[in-house]
């Protein structure tokens, strides 16, 4: 191989890594990464055993943590703050 794309396979496979018939999306030095596994997508912390911060699977998100700064929505209605600080529970037009 030429020495730059010798150079790119090594930056790819720095980035992203097969394992247990896992894609493993971000450096392995990185806190955050991305696992995509057959049945979900993982969003895990980077220490060992890849404790699971969110993931999607069936259709279906769940996370153990969430932080909406403007607005959550679901379905047709929606939590929205207010200017004086109250919250408000609403059916949200689209």
């Amino acid at each position: 191989l030429s020495e730059e794309l010798q150079k790119q396979l090594e930056e790819r496979k720095a980035n992203i890594r097969f394992e247990d018939g896992n894609i493993l999306l971000g450096r392995a030095t990185s806190e955050i990464m991305l696992i995509l596994k057959n049945d979900r997508i993982s969003f895990v912390r980077n220490v060992v055993g890849y404790p699971e911060l969110a993931y999607i699977s069936d259709g279906i998100l769940y996370i153990t943590e969430g932080e909406f700064l403007t607005q959550l929505r679901i379905g047709k209605f929606g939590f929205t703050p207010g200017a004086n600080g109250n919250l408000s529970f609403k059916k949200v037009v689209s």
